[in-house]
Formats: C-alpha cells, structure tokens, sequence
C-alpha cells in the first residue's frame, strides 16, 4: 500500500446500505439524506455516535425543494447526533445566513415546528430531490430539470415561466416510452413515468381561475375597443 488514503468515508442513499455501514470497522465517516422531510435514518444516524462514526448530512434543503433555508438548517442542526451538515450554495449571502443559522443552537421555537409541519404537509415524500441517479434517459428527456420546472409552478408560484422553460426542451416528459430504466435507479423509488405524465399536462394545460378568465377576456375587450377607436380616427 502506498499510504495515500488515510481515512474512508461511505455515502448511503437507502437505509439497507447505511446500516450495513455500520458494522465495517473500516468506515470512519458516513454520508446520508437528511432534512425536514425525511428522517428515515434518524435511528441510524444515532447509532454513528455511539460508534464514533462521523455523520456528513447531505441535502438538508432536500435537493432544494425546502425553501427556507434558515429553518432546513436549523432543523438538521438540533439534531446533536450530526456531525456535519453540506447544504449547497450559489452566493455569498448564503453562506452567512447558512453559518448564522448553524450557530444557532436555541431550541426551535412553536412557530418553526409548526412551519416544519407545514413544509411535511406540503412535500411529502414523493418528490425529486435532483440527485440525477436516474439517469441518462432512454430518449433523452431530462428528468430532474423537468421536476426542477413543476416546482416553480407548483410551489413558487412561477407558471409562466416554468412553462415558456419546459417549452424550450428538446425532449419533453410526453417522449416516455415507459421502459422504467429510470425507475431501477432512483435511490427514492419514486414512480417517475406516472410523475412525467402528470408535470407535463401541468406544464402544457394551462388553466386560470374563473376569476382571472373573466378579467383577460375583459381586458382583450377593453383593448379590441381603443383598437376600433383609433381605427376610426385614421
């Protein structure tokens, strides 16, 4: 041996895995999912500090679908038993409100467990986390930015543009041809081509309430009026 690897971590996306990583005597660190919506490994990742195994918490915004970031982390955080937490960052403002949220190490107040319990509501399980184990896909589509694009509709709000994006793609969701290669390889199980058709009749349906309805067709009215106006006038 050339004594180049001084210490060996394993990362573990299934509870069968993580558990067996616990009786090598070898392993010294071990890297899991861990966030507000799912605790599956919460037993396990107690089980690390009874053996001095380091615990490396990896998506604790679960791949982004947690908004809040600040409540992400300070939920994982008040878990004692995590080592490390990994959330991903694109500015420099967030890593301060990342290390200010880690820091602290008060008690989660009423209304962030009640936030908490809303963010499980809202989620659930069955979700995208974007780990891209799925892929490639057998015609190509791309399967974690066509879920990246459902939830701005769903969740943030943003229809038009997550449709004027899914609009854009080369292969969109309706190309499945169902072979569920993609479904063998998600560590989450997720049923992925029942999930395809239903974002892509989100994402080309685009339906508005009754209300906003009648306010377009009566504004086109409002402007077919000025229109005829000034038509008139020339």
């Amino acid at each position: 041996a050339a004594g180049k690897i001084g210490h060996i971590g394993l990362t573990a996306h299934s509870v069968e895995v993580f558990a067996r990583a616990l009786e090598l005597d070898w392993v010294e660190t071990i890297m899991f999912p861990y966030n507000i919506v799912e605790s599956q490994g919460e037993e396990l990742i107690s089980k690390c500090e009874e053996k001095n195994i380091g615990f490396i918490d990896m998506k604790p915004l679960a791949g982004g679908a947690i908004e809040n970031g600040t409540l992400a982390l300070r939920y994982v955080c008040s878990n004692k038993n995590v080592t490390i937490v990994i959330p991903g960052m694109a500015e420099e403002k967030e890593i301060e409100e990342n290390i200010k949220a880690c820091l602290d190490d008060s008690p989660l107040s009423e209304k962030e467990l009640e936030e908490v319990q809303t963010v499980r509501n809202q989620l659930g399980t069955n979700f995208c986390r974007r780990c891209n184990y799925c892929a490639p896909c057998s015609v190509g589509i791309d399967i974690s930015g066509v879920f990246l694009f459902a939830g701005y509709l769903n969740r943030y709000g943003l229809g038009d543009w997550a449709r004027n994006r899914y609009s854009s793609l080369a292969v969109k969701a309706s190309a499945c041809i169902e072979c569920g290669k993609c479904e063998t390889r998600c560590p989450y199980h997720l049923p992925i081509r029942e999930m395809l058709k239903n974002v892509h009749n989100s994402l080309v349906n685009k339906k508005h309430p009754q209300g906003i309805t009648l306010w377009m067709f009566f504004m086109e009215m409002v402007c077919l009026f000025l229109f005829k106006r000034k038509w008139d006038n020339w």
